[in-house]
């Protein structure tokens, strides 16, 4: 009994004692609907949530779900709304929402992911900030795919003409006007369908980017690869957090976050995926695969025929008062400004 009194004495003790070094843990949910393999996963999410668990000393650790807790044109939603804490996705799934992304999605700006994105980061800041698109979360980051190229069969592309009567599975409006111009027939479908869609005939190619050729196993089936200088269309995404679970987090550790996300964390995701293209490339040449890059006349020809993308976009941002020109050339000096660095 005498033991069981100090016992209960020394509990008393350490229950009333002060605790050092142990600090309340935040666990935030970050939605994921792609494959857990996927390199955006594994190669990206997974490394910056580990910096920023130890930048916070893990005081903030990032959680990514198993399966999705909703489809990608949701996850801007879900975020807002507080189903997940962060959420990763396209602007492209929900057309219209996010205008000003479409300023990265032009032809022609930039034959890099990592430069491109750090241009739309800058450049939204500068321009766009203000029309309040991202209302309602916290914005993390922004930044672009490598840039977007056309695979085909069996029928090389050297110009726009060469694209009449084809069957090719489109990536949004831009590419979708391109197919109208040359006389095709765009076929709307997500990524997830491609290998089907070319396997089996039903087209005759896709608008892609290279890293996606070894990924999706298309190196038996698509052979020819037509580029053009700065690419034919790119997509962007966004990287948001729920306002309240921002609101949460200490002064510090809202620090922390924001000094690895924005620009750093576009960098980081522009140069993973430009790696993933480099490997893409290689393996596509080295299943025999044929590139062909659009110049001279047949490219003056093409810019001329997709001007109309542009002047509409310029139109839609003037109507929201933001001078579209200005935006874009910041998108082209930024992006010039990073590749001489």
């Amino acid at each position: 009994m005498k033991l069981l009194g100090i016992g209960k004495y020394v509990a008393g003790l350490i229950l009333a004692a002060p605790v050092f070094g142990v600090q309340a843990q935040t666990v935030l949910q970050l939605n994921n609907w792609l494959p857990p393999s996927h390199f955006v996963i594994t190669d990206v999410i997974k490394p910056w949530a580990d910096d920023i668990a130890a930048a916070t000393e893990g005081r903030v650790r990032i959680q990514v779900t198993t399966s999705s807790l909703g489809p990608p044109a949701r996850q801007f939603d879900l975020a807002r709304q507080g189903v997940a804490d962060i959420t990763w996705s396209t602007q492209g799934y929900t057309p219209g929402r996010f205008p000003s992304s479409e300023s990265v999605e032009l032809p022609f700006l930039s034959n890099t992911a990592e430069a491109l994105s750090v241009a739309y980061w800058r450049t939204h800041n500068a321009f766009f900030g203000k029309l309040n698109e991202y209302a309602g979360v916290k914005l993390l980051s922004l930044h672009v795919q490598p840039p977007g190229e056309l695979f085909t069969k069996d029928k090389v592309i050297n110009s726009l003409d060469d694209l009449k009567n084809l069957k090719i599975r489109v990536v949004g409006p831009i590419t979708s006007d391109l197919m109208k111009q040359g006389g095709g027939v765009a076929v709307a479908a997500p990524v997830s369908q491609i290998f089907e869609l070319v396997s089996s005939g039903v087209v005759d190619g896709s608008f892609l980017t290279t890293d996606s050729i070894p990924q999706m196993k298309m190196t038996d089936y698509l052979h020819h690869r037509t580029t053009v200088d700065g690419g034919f269309y790119n997509a962007s995404f966004f990287l948001v957090m729920n306002q309240k679970s921002w609101d949460r987090l200490s002064s510090q550790d809202q620090q922390a976050i924001t000094a690895l996300s924005g620009e750093a964390f576009a960098k980081r995701m522009g140069k993973v995926w430009d790696e993933k293209r480099a490997y893409g490339i290689k393996q596509f040449e080295e299943h025999g695969g044929q590139h062909i890059q659009i110049q001279g006349a047949a490219l003056e020809k093409l810019k001329a025929k997709m001007e109309g993308a542009r002047t509409k976009w310029i139109a839609t941002m003037a109507e929201r008062g933001v001078d579209g020109e200005a935006a874009l050339k910041m998108v082209r000096e930024e992006v010039g400004r990073y590749k001489a660095n």
